[in-house]
C-alpha cells in the first residue's frame, strides 16, 4: 500500500495480509492503486494488522 509502503509487511504475501485484515485482495488492490477512498473500517483493519494507529494511514 502506498500509505504504508515502509511498513514491515511482506509485500510478497498479499494472501496473508488479506487473511490478517479480513479484506479481499480486490479491496486491497483498489486501496493500493488509489482507485477510490477506503472505508474507515478498512483503515482500522489495515492499521491493526500493521500494529499502528489509523491516523498514520491518512494524509
Amino acid at each position: 500500500m502506498a500509505a504504508v509502503s515502509g511498513a514491515c509487511v511482506d509485500a510478497r504475501a498479499p494472501e496473508r495480509f488479506c487473511q490478517v485484515t479480513g479484506l479481499s485482495r480486490r479491496t486491497l488492490q483498489r486501496i493500493e492503486s488509489g482507485a477510490g477512498d477506503p472505508r474507515y473500517r478498512d483503515l482500522l483493519m489495515i492499521a491493526a494488522a500493521l500494529d499502528m494507529r489509523a491516523s498514520v494511514l491518512v494524509d
